[in-house]
């Protein structure tokens, strides 16, 4: 693996597992009617969803955060072990269809709000937590939900993070 940035590979996963993360986050994407793992065109991991239901079966204590860049139509593909992963939604429209496909976990990612009108809305979900840029840290005593602020690659103490390359013992 390359120094400092660990993504959407199989080395990068069993590496988080060895240093205590249970929670993962994972890019994909939907190419040609298939759900691939990657950040897009240019980055799509070798991992194939088959592979990596097989290796969550081998690490039971460990669900997949999805980021899906084509959009949560790819979910589609997930939903048969949705016990294994946590959606990703990116507007409170989304969270019925997601729960639809039987989610129950759920996270909603503040990345495109303009304004704070979705506080109230994402309040009144049911949801895993919500992440937002750390930017927007003063706005988060107001979400009745968990907060984790992305992204860090530098020790910083919170209830949550997302990371491209730390490892608990960094962090404390």
């Amino acid at each position: 693996m390359p120094d400092g940035l660990y993504t959407n590979s199989r080395a990068a996963m069993d590496l988080a597992v060895q240093n205590g993360f249970t929670l993962i986050e994972l890019d994909f994407m939907e190419r040609d009617g298939a759900l691939l793992i990657g950040h897009d065109e240019d980055r799509i991991s070798e991992l194939t969803l088959e592979e990596l239901f097989a290796w969550l079966e081998e690490n039971p204590d460990v669900r997949i955060v999805t980021d899906i860049k084509t959009g949560n139509n790819g979910l589609r593909f997930l939903a048969p072990h949705a016990d294994r992963f946590i959606p990703q939604i990116y507007y409170p429209h989304e969270y019925g269809t997601v729960r639809g496909l039987g989610f129950d976990d759920i996270i909603f990612t503040a990345y495109g709000a303009w304004s704070n009108d979705w506080i109230a809305k994402v309040n009144k979900l049911d949801l895993f937590a919500v992440t937002m840029p750390l930017r927007w840290v003063h706005v988060a005593p107001r979400v009745d939900h968990q907060v984790y602020l992305h992204t860090f690659n530098r020790p910083m103490g919170s209830l949550g993070l997302y990371t491209d390359c730390l490892i608990p013992e960094q962090t404390s």
